[in-house]
């Protein structure tokens, strides 16, 4: 039974187990996922080392699960979806600071090519005078 997420900061090996098994992967190829020896990943299911945080997160994630600001997304077939199931590759997430910073140029081009104020014809607007005190 699953029972831990992302807040979880010392998960213990049953939700290590957890998060493997719902992730629908066997000890070894979790090991590969982790970048871990299969005997050291064996260590922290077993309980004779502590559970590494950053491996157990990254199984949760290949289970499906993101973290908190991204509640409601989730990873399917290499993509992103969205919680209205719209779908965005890893290349068009990168393209978004590339945007971003087209966009930039563009505003930044068009506020210098951009013609100056007209100063406004003061001819029919009354001035006032500063009274001088007596």
């Amino acid at each position: 039974m699953f029972y831990a997420d992302f807040e979880t900061r010392s998960p213990d090996a049953q939700m290590l187990i957890d998060a493997r098994i719902t992730a629908h992967l066997n000890p070894q190829e979790a090991a590969d996922l982790c970048g871990l020896h299969r005997t050291a990943y064996r260590r922290q299911e077993t309980g004779s080392s502590r559970v590494n945080l950053s491996c157990f997160r990254l199984l949760l994630m290949q289970a499906g699960f993101l973290p908190p600001p991204w509640e409601g997304w989730r990873l399917h077939d290499g993509q992103i979806w969205s919680p209205e199931g719209e779908g965005f590759a890893p290349g068009e997430i990168r393209a978004i600071p590339l945007m971003n910073a087209t966009v930039a140029a563009y505003q930044a081009r068009q506020r210098i090519e951009e013609p100056p104020l007209a100063i406004p014809d003061t001819g029919n607007i009354v001035q006032f005078r500063k009274r001088e005190k007596k």
